[in-house]
């Protein structure tokens, strides 16, 4: 008899530079310390399972493919340069209050200028960051009867081992956030589920041009979620990017059994 089989995708910036959403400064991401601590917590630990990973992700050099592979081992991948996704965001034309809306926290009221469409990399991050969630569950080999697809990114640190066996599979669990973060952190970090609830996210690349962008349900749904929140960060601008994944998770997935209890961080480069 063969074993339970879990799928682990990766996805975002796998070996490439990436601009501090606050500072403007270029940081490199690498790999191994998230490869390392997924062995540690998931694979090693649940020996029973077999576990297929796949890859989309960002890589500053072709040549870096070869190692990639190597180190990972991956069922299927898809590792690229970055793409530049003006061609989708320059079609905003309310850009300027948008980034005005996220950066509100940092900067205050009109301390700087946003004639810069991309200010700080943002819209190209948005657009990047949900094309790469998507694209790593498009790779998912839907032929094989996984129990849970775990989706995460290359820059995770996990803090406890979890053990798949004790996973219910009516439940989504995601990172435990915290009661100083807001509630719409909503599995940034790790997000395990079924199949069919987490390959829905296949869907979310799509939704930033169908649901996001000057689209008054989406402003309404930001604003009532943040009137009725008592606790938690909430400063952080309608448009971030946690505020996105958080409406597509409960519009467009099963957002019902959500358990925040992934004890985790991410390394910092």
């Amino acid at each position: 008899m063969s074993p339970p089989r879990i799928a682990i995708c990766l996805r975002g910036k796998c070996l490439d530079k990436n601009i501090h959403w606050e500072t403007g400064n270029e940081k490199k991401t690498d790999y191994l310390n998230t490869l390392n601590s997924i062995k540690d917590n998931i694979i090693n630990c649940n020996p029973e399972y077999k576990f297929d990973i796949y890859l989309h992700g960002w890589i500053e050099n072709l040549s870096d493919i070869e190692k990639i592979q190597k180190d990972f081992n991956p069922y299927t991948s898809k590792l690229e340069k970055q793409i530049d996704f003006s061609p989708y965001y320059k079609k905003i034309k309310n850009y300027q209050e948008i980034l005005k809306s996220r950066f509100s926290h940092l900067h205050g009221e009109g301390s700087h200028s946003y004639e810069d469409i991309n200010f700080f990399g943002y819209f190209n991050n948005i657009f990047s960051f949900a094309y790469s969630v998507s694209n790593s569950l498009k790779l998912v080999d839907q032929s094989i009867n996984y129990d849970f697809i775990i989706n995460t990114r290359y820059d995770i640190r996990l803090l406890q081992q979890i053990k798949i066996s004790n996973l219910n599979r009516n439940n989504t669990y995601i990172d435990d956030t915290g009661a100083s973060h807001s509630k719409l952190f909503y599995g940034d970090f790790m997000h395990i589920a079924i199949p069919e609830k987490s390959l829905l996210w296949i869907n979310f690349f799509d939704s930033l041009h169908n649901d996001i962008f000057a689209k008054k349900d989406y402003e309404n749904w930001c604003k009532e979620i943040k009137s009725t929140s008592k606790t938690g960060r909430l400063d952080h601008g309608i448009y971030s990017p946690q505020m996105i994944y958080a409406y597509f998770s409960q519009k467009h997935t099963t957002h019902d059994n959500v358990v925040k209890n992934i004890r985790s961080g991410l390394f910092r480069y």
